[in-house]
């Protein structure tokens, strides 16, 4: 049972390595997730929205409930802003546990970075928060 990580200070729950390194991950995957989004939800405040927590199944939400149309730059922020801050935070966390808590938010992140690239070739909409995702306003060209 020696060389586990931080096996100084914990006591494992099995005799596997294997199960015991999922549990951790699970563990740490609950911070990760409720700071990623408060953050979100932070994003959300400084654009000057109104933002509601759930969970759909497993997976924490963050989303804005007054039907505030958002600048696609300001909701292109919201959804970057948690991959920046806490990775920026992983870095400064030295050894393995910065590096999990990284790959872990880079994995809760990779919905937010391909809605972020949807919306890179969409100049001048708008975003609207809905319970399914988001919608895309269009300008209205006269």
């Amino acid at each position: 049972m020696n060389n586990y990580f931080l096996s100084d200070i914990c006591q494992y729950p099995t005799r596997s390595k294997i199960i015991n390194f999922y549990i951790f991950v699970l563990v740490l995957m609950i911070p990760v997730s409720v700071l990623h989004e408060l953050i979100h939800g932070e994003m959300y405040k400084i654009f000057c929205g109104k933002i509601r927590f759930g969970f759909k199944g497993i997976y924490a939400f963050s989303q804005e409930i007054t039907g505030k149309q958002f600048v696609r730059t300001e909701f292109e922020i919201v959804l970057l802003a948690p991959i920046m801050v806490i990775s920026l935070v992983a870095g400064l966390i030295s050894g393995w546990l910065g590096g999990i808590a990284f790959v872990l938010n880079l994995l809760g992140s990779s919905g937010d970075i391909l809605m972020a690239l949807f919306l890179c070739d969409k100049p001048g909409c708008r975003i609207l928060n809905r319970d399914y995702g988001f919608d895309i306003l269009t300008r209205n060209i006269l």
